[in-house]
């Protein structure tokens, strides 16, 4: 039984292969039917070959940002000695945007430690003390201003 299988399996084989040579190699048709198998041949190539591209742009982007977020951590985690008259105008530039007369408080930074004096608006006493709090580099916040 099994011997009878495999001659019908190798007499089919034969067939569909004669029969393939027949539809690729008949003068009439042939070329074409050959140019459109190389046609679909190459756009499942082309199509492959996006798709890897996508997968390759993608791992990159993810690679990136796992990058970017453990730089950004690192940042936040680090505590870097930051120049006293870097630490002044960082703290100057914050309350620029946060109260209404920032020219009416001194900014003296010593080593992380930030002493501010002068005169400040009583709406403008919270929002100063939060801001300068937020600034990079402030470890202590002296406050010595007349809220008026």
């Amino acid at each position: 039984m099994d011997r009878r299988l495999t001659a019908v399996g190798g007499i089919l084989a034969g067939f569909g292969a004669g029969a393939g040579l027949v539809f690729f190699l008949d003068p009439d048709r042939g070329q074409r039917r050959r140019a459109e198998v190389r046609n679909r041949v190459t756009a499942a190539a082309n199509d492959a070959s996006h798709a890897y591209c996508a997968l390759v742009g993608a791992s990159r982007d993810a690679r990136n940002r796992a990058y970017g977020l453990f730089a950004e951590t690192r940042r936040r985690l680090r505590r870097e000695e930051v120049y006293d008259a870097v630490l002044e105008a960082r703290v100057r530039s914050r309350m620029g945007h946060k109260i209404a007369h920032p020219e009416q408080v001194q900014v003296k930074a010593d080593h992380g430690r930030v002493t501010l004096d002068g005169r400040v608006g009583a709406s403008d006493a919270a929002a100063l003390i939060a801001c300068v709090s937020g600034v990079k580099g402030v470890r202590e916040i002296a406050n010595q201003t007349e809220v008026f």
